[in-house]
């Protein structure tokens, strides 16, 4: 599927969440780009669901498959490219490659420049990702970061497909908006287990989450690939990184501080905590499974519960 615009916009490069709550002092300005789905018929201002990728970056087709889904159902799409423009096209093979505030602050950055685009509705932008960019819409679906970065401007939904949720909020203080968290059951990378704990911690601080899951599926089940055991892919599912107040980030079980060193941070919590090897892709169930489950929370989100 062709996109009908590339757009630029710029962003910083922050190491930790503390940076953006801090206002980027010190983070590294950038200027990334994002590919921009409409769909065939427009009538009036359009909702726009802003899709934070994973760490296959562009090359695992979830990016048409949801294009097509949200175009087709009236949305515009927006994927955000966070990694080419700083040098690299994945980092399935590091995630030291750039931190998670990064990652956050790039999809936040991309709300508030696309609020200001006359083709969308301000009112009706959804913040919406996969595996790595599950991670990003869990994190970045909390008042204080939204304050931060976008000022009065709140999204009005957040989707998290398999989101890592071992990194969290230890004191959660989730926006108005509903968050929708779609996990596999047979996932080593995304534990079920883990987001549904999360969950009850989210609604429990006031927030209103909803869990999905699908027993039979595994991590990045609506990848074009099938799925495949990849003996060198980080696991780091028994580690519990909570995100202070302030920001800051540390594990839990091993005392480690991220500080403004992501990836030392994430290495030396591998070596402590981590392991290799997981199975990712899709099979058995169809890649589009969750694509009715997801339209149909867009849609009540949005306003449009008769479409």
């Amino acid at each position: 599927m062709t996109p009908a615009q590339t757009l630029h916009f710029p962003t910083r490069t922050p190491q930790s969440c503390a940076e953006i709550l801090r206002g980027f002092p010190t983070a590294p300005r950038a200027t990334i780009s994002g590919d921009l789905f409409l769909p065939a018929r427009v009538s009036g201002k359009i909702p726009l669901v802003v899709t934070s990728i994973g760490s296959h970056g562009l090359t695992s087709g979830r990016e048409a498959l949801y294009a097509g889904a949200l175009t087709g159902a009236g949305f515009a799409m927006f994927i955000v490219d966070s990694y080419t423009a700083r040098g690299f096209t994945e980092t399935i093979s590091d995630q030291g490659k750039l931190s998670m505030a990064s990652s956050v602050s790039d999809a936040l950055f991309a709300v508030k420049h696309l609020a200001g685009d006359p083709r969308f509705d301000s009112g009706r932008i959804a913040l919406m990702g996969y595996s790595r960019g599950g991670a990003v819409s869990v994190q970045g679906w909390d008042e204080r970061l939204q304050a931060a970065m976008l000022g009065d401007l709140r999204t009005v939904a957040h989707v998290a497909l398999y989101p890592p949720c071992y990194t969290q909020w230890r004191h959660p203080r989730p926006p108005k908006s509903p968050i929708l968290m779609i996990f596999g059951g047979q996932d080593e990378l995304a534990l079920q287990s883990t987001g549904e704990d999360y969950a009850r911690k989210l609604v429990a601080a006031g927030g209103r989450a909803k869990v999905v899951g699908y027993p039979q599926a595994r991590h990045s089940f609506d990848a074009a690939y099938a799925a495949t055991f990849n003996p060198l892919t980080s696991v780091l599912a028994d580690t519990r990184i909570f995100i202070e107040d302030d920001g800051e980030m540390v594990e839990d079980f091993t005392g480690l501080r991220a500080g403004e060193d992501w990836s030392g941070f994430l290495h030396a919590l591998g070596a402590a905590r981590g392991r290799r090897g997981a199975t990712t892709g899709h099979g058995p169930l169809p890649r589009d499974v969750a694509v009715g489950e997801i339209l149909a929370f867009l849609n009540e989100a949005f306003g449009r519960t008769g479409a």
